[in-house]
C-alpha cells in the first residue's frame, strides 16, 4: 500500500502519472470569502471518456482537495473510510471505538484472571509436593479443592503453563556399581 505517499503511489501506478502529467487550475472563492485552488486533470491521451477516466478523475480530485487530510484511514474495526472530525480520532464512531476498547479490557482482564489462576494451581500443586501424607494422584487434589478442571490442567501442562510435581517412584533405586 501507498498509504499517503504520493511518490510511492505514482512509483506503483506510473499510468496514473502519465494519465495527470497536465491538467488546469482554477480559483474559487470560497462562501467564507477565502481562496480555493482547484486542479482538474487533462488527460493526454484522445481516447474517448471512459469508466477508469472517470475514477481517475475522481480520484485525482480527492487527493488535489485541500481536505483530503480529514478523510481517515479505514477504521481499525469495520473498515469503513470516514471523515475525521478531530485530528486525532482514530475510529468512525464512538460506537466503534468503545467496542474495541471494550473488547481489549475484556481480554487483558481474562489474561490476568488466568494468571492468576495458573499461580494459585502451581502454588498448590508445590504444596502438595511437600506434604507427607499425599496420595500419587495430584491432578484429583487440584480437582477437589475446586482449583481447576482436570481438562484444564492437562492443557495448561502441555502449553507449559503449569510446573508438575516430581513424584517419587515405589521402586527402590539401583544399587551403585562399584569399578
Amino acid at each position: 500500500m501507498a498509504g499517503r505517499n504520493l511518490h510511492v503511489l505514482f512509483e506503483r501506478a506510473p499510468q496514473l502519472r502519465d494519465w495527470i502529467d497536465s491538467g488546469q487550475t482554477k480559483l474559487y472563492i470560497t462562501p467564507g470569502g477565502r481562496a480555493h485552488l482547484d486542479w482538474q486533470p487533462q488527460p493526454s491521451s484522445n481516447a474517448p471518456h471512459g469508466y477508469v477516466d472517470g475514477v481517475l478523475e475522481a480520484f485525482t480530485h480527492l487527493i488535489s482537495n485541500p481536505a483530503c487530510d480529514l478523510l481517515a484511514d479505514p477504521c481499525p474495526r469495520c473498515g469503513d473510510y470516514f471523515l475525521k472530525i478531530h485530528r486525532r480520532r482514530k475510529y468512525c464512531s464512538n460506537d466503534c471505538g468503545h467496542r474495541t476498547t471494550a473488547e481489549e479490557s475484556v481480554k487483558k482482564t481474562r489474561q490476568r484472571i488466568q494468571e492468576r489462576k495458573i499461580a494459585r494451581v502451581n502454588a498448590a500443586i508445590r504444596k502438595w509436593s511437600k506434604e507427607k501424607s499425599r496420595n500419587d494422584d495430584w491432578k484429583n487434589g487440584m480437582v477437589s479443592s475446586r482449583l481447576c478442571t482436570r481438562n484444564w490442567i492437562t492443557i495448561h501442562l502441555k502449553k507449559g503453563d503449569l510446573i508438575p510435581p516430581v513424584v517419587a517412584s515405589k521402586r527402590k533405586p539401583a544399587k551403585p556399581i562399584n569399578l
